[in-house]
């Protein structure tokens, strides 16, 4: 596919953005302490246990340590040594052997130790993930809104994400939108095996990659129920038996990476099994959340949290708001899956579906202030947010303000994650 004027504009946008915010955060990192210096200390024991650093790798570590904030110490220990310790078992491992393939073809070509070429190499994956998300996004949203004026303005928004650095660090956030997107335009195209294998990938990446499953019901169920007045019994069976084989394509590394677990940990004679080995349904990731994290049903409900929910209060109104848009555009559609109504279902529909779902998830169940790069994958919230940014729903303050909340969210971020300051 040729790139277009439009693209190469994204493309520059992404890079132009990314360049300063990791120039900010090795400038602010070197001129202010860490409020938590545990990856200093680790990287330092990482390399006292091998032959003295040479200079590079000290300098590449000096210039690398702001990005290792936060998860990224974990990913960069999971690539480093593999899976030892349960609570490891909340990163999936789709990044860190990425990171280490990566790392393999740096230390080829540039003698530096494995250290820092893997942190280069995580940092070498997210940046390029973020530009080529950013792309992916843009053509998602020519074939689904049918603008090009607003997808080229999600896109542009999508480079400038409150996320900030977070997209470019050793984190998940950036691969996994392009995964994502990419599983997303393949989907539109009607092909479905690469959309499936691209969401496998994605769903070893982050588990809520799963979802993505759910694009399958919707497109060989609920599509054929809403769009015939009688049902073809043996056509949706067909469909049933398709959306069951490529969501579990989708769900597939899941599975395989609880199994990993229970083999590792519950299978061990003559040690003690730890509680998650004996439930009905034993998954180390819903226990490593819970125990670890404290994510549970209304679990971050607390007086505490307040400035969190603060934090997090203008991403779940434009979410709350763009959902309640879609909705009331035709409620008895909206709730019943486009079945009772029988009309032409609207291109975005699986999209808003999954938004909604993810809004609900995250109110309840997260972190709330995680929700901010928890929808870096979302399409449909970038999508809305030019709409307000165009001025095309929302009032007129509204529509001033998106850029700039974008704009200044995403730089106190990176100031916050070089020094290791929260919220993560």
């Amino acid at each position: 596919m040729a790139v277009t004027e439009s693209e190469t504009a994204v493309v520059w946008r992404a890079i132009t953005v990314r360049v300063l915010l990791c120039t900010l955060a090795v400038i602010s990192s070197s001129l202010a302490g860490d409020y938590d210096v545990s990856t200093t200390v680790s990287l330092v024991a990482s390399r006292s246990g091998s032959h003295a650093a040479e200079g590079k790798d000290e300098l590449a570590t000096s210039l690398l340590t702001p990005f290792v904030r936060w998860d990224a110490v974990y990913f960069l220990s999971i690539a480093q040594r593999g899976y030892i310790y349960e609570q490891e078992f909340a990163f999936f491992p789709g990044l860190p052997t990425l990171m280490r393939a990566v790392a393999a073809c740096i230390q080829f070509h540039a003698s530096l130790g494995e250290q820092p070429a893997l942190i280069l190499a995580g940092l070498i994956i997210s940046n390029a993930s973020f530009v080529g998300a950013a792309v992916v996004l843009y053509r998602l949203g020519c074939r689904i809104l049918r603008d090009e004026r607003l997808a080229f303005r999600a896109a542009i928004l999508f480079t400038i994400t409150p996320a900030g650095l977070f997209m470019s660090s050793i984190y998940t956030e950036s691969l996994f939108a392009l995964l994502s997107f990419s599983g997303m335009l393949y989907f539109t195209k009607s092909r479905y095996l690469p959309a499936a294998l691209l969401w496998a990938a994605a769903t070893s990446v982050r588990a809520n990659g799963m979802l993505h499953a759910g694009f399958f019901v919707w497109e060989f169920i609920v599509l054929p129920i809403s769009s015939q007045k009688k049902v073809d019994i043996r056509a949706l069976i067909l469909g049933t038996v398709r959306a069951a084989g490529y969501g579990a394509i989708a769900i597939a590394p899941f599975v395989a990476f609880q199994m990993y677990a229970y083999n590792l940990f519950c299978q061990r004679s003559g040690v003690a099994q730890r509680s998650w080995c004996g439930r009905q349904l034993p998954l180390i990731y819903s226990f490593v959340q819970k125990e670890y994290w404290n994510n549970g049903f209304l679990s971050y409900y607390e007086v505490k949290q307040i400035p969190n929910f603060i934090l997090a209060a203008p991403v779940f109104a434009i979410s709350i708001t763009g959902v309640i848009d879609f909705m009331s555009q035709n409620p008895t559609s909206f709730f019943s899956l486009g079945i009772l109504s029988k009309q032409r279902t609207d291109l975005q529909a699986p999209y808003i579906y999954l938004w909604a779902f993810m809004t609900l998830y995250c109110a309840t169940m997260m972190h709330v202030q995680v929700v901010v790069r928890f929808f870096t994958s979302v399409p449909s919230f970038y999508w809305f947010a030019a709409k307000i940014a165009s001025g095309q729903v929302g009032t007129r303050w509204a529509t001033k303000a998106v850029v700039p909340y974008f704009l200044l969210y995403g730089m106190v971020t990176t100031l916050l994650f070089a020094n290791f300051l929260p919220p993560a």
